[in-house]
């Protein structure tokens, strides 16, 4: 079971799916000629069990979710049945089974078992035992996919703590903290802080696991997106091709990591004026998700929003407004009018509804989407200027210019503070 777990780790999938089935096959041969009656059969049985859950997320790792979620439940209900309350194999395959569910896009489902998850680990271990941190890790990955930012930073600074002292700061898992806070600075809108971040930690990866490890990979594509979030385009195109490359060598393009690149890579792209090829990229992905996923995916949807702002700098107006509808009607209907992925749409759609001449309208969902950011991450927050900041320009577009001086004056600290003298968005605003 460990060699099936170390191969899956090191991102040798076909490995560990391979020698997986083939013990998988031989050991349920095992069971049923011994009988689970006895105890050399039950233990036998047990780790039969552990087994298929390890086969279980290398199927995740492969995106083949529905597989491993069907594989986890059917391992979770046996387990239950053979197995103490609380057993660490029983409490890893429920924290799995929500690794599924996140998979899949049910990401309140997956908060609310990982939820769960946690407090059974802290009934059964102590806070700072690294099964409870792990479970810690998952909690947090639901939070910040379900829009709570400030929760999965909160609860990612004291995993990092507790991993740093349990486990060392070189760790694979402390590694992994680490780049999980890194992405909850860059949520909450500290996009040098996690950028800062993000570099020690892959440079740490680099030494300690290797170029290509999983995690290495994972942590280099978001280093690539915090730099482009914090002004630093070319930089960040660099990054993500070279990623990509590394992705496709091992991986190939079907892989939900390397699909996840694809679509950082268009938006790179298109950040460095390159929409057609960022369209094409885009196009390509969406393809690639409408094979296994279902249609209101996350994923999809983010993927739809991306190709609206694609379509909007080439002027094709009509077709954006279409695909940034489709995207936020998509996201409130999956997360709901208030989620950041809602409102990130909204606010593509309110790009497209101003490019249209429908600027009443567009001032309109602008003000209620600046108003729901602003609530939920402060005035501060990159999201809530961006939106305020287009706000303006669409006031001057209705004529109403004292407004748009009077709304820029009020944010232009808040963007140099935040951003910087010489970031993109605080030279637009000026």
């Amino acid at each position: 079971v460990d060699r099936v777990r170390f191969l899956w780790k090191t991102g040798e999938y076909r490995g560990a799916l391979e020698l997986g089935r083939n013990l998988e096959r031989g050991w349920a041969e095992s069971v049923e000629r011994l009988g689970r009656q006895t105890p050399t059969g039950l233990a036998l049985y047990r780790q039969l069990l552990n087994l298929r859950c390890q086969i279980a997320s290398v199927l995740r790792s492969q995106g083949r979710f529905r597989d491993s979620q069907d594989l986890d439940s059917r391992v979770l209900a046996d387990q239950q049945e053979v197995l103490p309350v609380r057993h660490p194999h029983t409490l890893l395959t429920a924290s799995c089974l929500a690794s599924d569910l996140r998979g899949l896009g049910r990401f309140q489902e997956a908060l609310e078992m990982d939820l769960k998850n946690y407090q059974d680990h802290l009934d059964a271990f102590l806070e700072d035992n690294p099964r409870t941190l792990s479970s810690a890790n998952n909690l947090a990955v639901s939070y910040r996919l379900m829009g709570n930012f400030t929760k999965a930073l909160e609860i990612d600074e004291a995993t990092v703590r507790h991993r740093r002292a349990v486990l060392g700061a070189r760790h694979p898992y402390t590694l992994f903290s680490s780049s999980n806070l890194a992405r909850d600075q860059r949520e909450t809108g500290r996009y040098a802080l996690s950028v800062h971040w993000l570099r020690q930690t892959l440079a740490t990866y680099r030494e300690a696991v290797g170029e290509g490890s999983p995690e290495t990979l994972r942590t280099a594509k978001s280093l690539a997106v915090s730099l482009r979030k914090a002004g630093q385009l070319e930089e960040a195109l660099a990054l993500t091709r070279e990623t990509y490359e590394r992705y496709l060598q091992r991986y190939g393009r079907q892989n939900p990591d390397s699909l996840a690149c694809a679509v950082n890579l268009a938006a790179d792209l298109s950040a460095n004026g390159d929409q057609e090829e960022a369209a094409r990229i885009g196009e390509e992905v969406l393809g690639e998700y409408r094979v296994s996923l279902d249609p209101n995916h996350p994923y999809i949807l983010a993927t739809i929003n991306n190709l609206a702002t694609y379509a909007r700098k080439r002027g094709r107006s009509q077709e954006a407004r279409s695909l940034a509808e489709q995207a936020r009607d998509g996201f409130a209907d999956r997360l709901g009018p208030h989620h950041p992925y809602t409102l990130a749409a909204a606010a593509n759609l309110a790009n497209c509804l101003a490019d249209a001449g429908r600027v009443e309208e567009a001032e309109e969902l602008e003000s209620t989407t600046a108003l729901a950011f602003e609530e939920k991450f402060g005035l501060q927050h990159p999201d809530t200027l961006a939106v305020e900041g287009n706000r303006a320009a669409t006031l001057i577009a209705l004529g109403r210019s004292a407004e748009a001086a009077a709304l820029r004056d009020r944010i232009l600290p808040f963007s140099v503070q935040t951003l910087g003298e010489d970031h993109g968005n605080t030279l637009a605003l000026r």
